[in-house]
């Protein structure tokens, strides 16, 4: 049984996965860039509510600053920062670890493409289950879920078997053959839930009240399920649920009224859901936008597949990231008379 790990990236996943572990007498060691995130879990520990209640815990805890300052016998290493710190993270880590440590990817994106060339010894993850940081090492568990599991461009290996069990006492788990296609979903929900949030500052409940944001999302996932089948990727349900079926192509089982309520009834299950790019811009940090909808923007140029509404919710999203904008209620207004334009293309 592996009995030490180290986590970076101690937002709302990071606050569950070291909370988790640590429970379970997993000595892990926590590098946070972060100073003030840093300060409260030195002197208060983390705290975690599950949905039914909130552990706190100072134990098995310790506090780093650097990755050069990790012992070097730690072989398990899981990432849970925003996507767009990865590649420097394993950059960082591949200089100070010259032995074969394995990382587990709990990011949102898909960055395993940027880091394979840097590190091949990586297992991606997809989180099913909602979560909000509430405070500085205080998170809270918004929806059930659970993690899913797998290798990017290799089966799994025998080693893997002990990882797995680790990951196991974080929350319900399940290796996966198809990862790539879990991730590929899993982005199409992000793209929505984070620029929605940011755009409005409202939660995906509130969001999802509104039926040009319910259309705005169903848009999202068309132009994302025509780039998962130009590249060939075989999309996984999330929480057995296909959001290919909301897309709105030819041939589509669903008419347009069942999708609508299907939002309604996610919007209702995931009421509590805040945006993570919300978060970040209210702490003055950088978004994950880039590596959401930007992701199909750069894909929709290189494959000549039209991505309209990715296309202008990155220009928004980064408006809004660089001061131009404010997150609001009418910034939204704005944002949905021009989803009306875009719709008209669909229907």
């Amino acid at each position: 049984m592996i009995r030490s790990a180290c986590i970076i990236g101690i937002g709302a996943i990071g606050t569950i996965i070291a909370s988790q572990l640590a429970r379970n007498n997993v000595l892990c060691y926590l590098i946070e860039k972060n100073k003030e995130f840093l300060s409260k879990i030195r002197s208060r520990g983390l705290s975690y509510f599950d949905g039914k209640k909130t552990f706190h815990l100072k134990k098995n805890l310790i506090i780093l600053e650097k990755i050069e300052d990790l012992p070097k016998e730690i072989n398990v290493i899981f990432i849970a920062t925003k996507c767009n710190a990865v590649e420097q993270i394993v950059n960082e880590l591949s200089l100070n670890f010259k032995k074969d440590f394995t990382l587990i990817l709990m990011t949102n994106g898909i960055i395993e493409e940027k880091i394979i060339h840097l590190h091949e010894n990586f297992i991606s993850c997809s989180v099913s289950f909602g979560a909000t940081l509430v405070e500085l090492g205080y998170s809270k568990k918004t929806s059930s879920g659970e993690i899913l599991v797998g290798r990017w461009n290799s089966e799994k290996q025998e080693k893997d078997e002990s990882i797995f069990r680790l990951i196991r006492l974080i929350d319900k788990s399940k290796w996966i053959k198809n990862i790539k296609g879990i991730k590929y979903a899993k982005l199409l929900i992000n793209c929505a839930t984070a620029s929605f949030g940011l755009i409005s500052g409202l939660t995906l409940g509130e969001i999802l009240e509104r039926r040009y944001m319910r259309m705005a999302f169903l848009i999202l996932i068309t132009e994302g399920v025509r780039i998962c089948q130009a590249l060939n990727i075989k999309l996984e349900k999330i929480n057995k649920f296909d959001f290919q079926t909301l897309a709105l192509l030819p041939n589509n089982p669903f008419s347009l009224e069942k999708k609508d309520e299907i939002l309604k009834f996610i919007g209702n299950q995931y009421r509590e859901l805040r945006s993570s790019s919300l978060a970040s811009w209210e702490r003055g940090e950088k978004t994950e936008i880039p590596f959401l909808n930007g992701y199909f923007v750069e894909k929709g140029h290189q494959l000549n597949i039209p991505v309209p509404l990715n296309a202008l919710i990155l220009e928004t999203c980064m408006a809004i990231e660089n001061g131009k904008k404010k997150p609001s209620i009418n910034e939204m207004l704005l944002f949905e008379t021009k989803v009306k334009e875009i719709l008209e293309n669909y229907l």
